[in-house]
């Protein structure tokens, strides 16, 4: 008997995800996928705001929406991977629990230093520690200068680019109590 045809676990694991990703291409279905793990004020908010003609939910990076209290006014907000169909750029929209207002950063749309796609982004979870190192850079020439302790006293959205299964750079979105801030990570 031969066993050589037989798919191993990560045969199946990736073709599990190209399935559901090809399930999530189109914006209504990517929101009743997602509805177990959104919750309905979400989705709701998400169709009414016709966001839904803006964005199409995505599984990149991941299925899983982050939820996490991210501007301190003490209602849960929601953060979800987008892309603009338009242009094909990838990005993040949090809508905010308390207000529904939303946000989007990248998907076609500059955000902190100008990055308007993140599409390089490999992972992605809420930061809840409660000081963050800030890579910086100088404006003229590029080059690293070092870094610098910034204080969080709210979590964040973490997004990194990973190599070898390690983060090579990304960032943190960041509410400082005025505006969502970039605080970047790494080279």
């Amino acid at each position: 008997m031969q066993l050589d045809n037989i798919p191993t676990p990560v045969y199946i694991a990736n073709m599990l995800k190209f399935f559901i990703a090809c399930l999530l291409s189109g914006s209504s279905l990517a929101i009743q996928a997602q509805s177990t793990a959104l919750p309905s004020w979400f989705t709701v908010a998400f169709r009414n705001k016709r966001l839904d003609s803006l964005f199409t939910i995505t599984s990149f990076p991941s299925l899983t929406p982050l939820q996490a209290d991210f501007n301190g006014d003490g209602i849960r907000d929601i953060a979800v991977f987008v892309k603009e169909p338009k242009t094909g750029k990838s990005g993040i929209l949090l809508m905010e629990g308390k207000t529904l207002a939303h946000r989007v950063f990248g998907a076609g749309r500059a955000f902190a230093t100008g990055d308007d796609n993140f599409v390089w982004a490999d992972r992605w979870r809420v930061y809840s520690s409660q000081t963050a190192r800030e890579t910086r850079f100088d404006p003229k020439t590029g080059d690293i200068l070092g870094s610098k302790t910034v204080n969080l006293n709210k979590p964040g959205i973490l997004i990194e680019d990973m190599e070898d299964g390690a983060a090579i750079a990304g960032g943190i979105i960041y509410w400082d109590g005025k505006k969502y801030r970039w605080i970047h990570q790494g080279e």
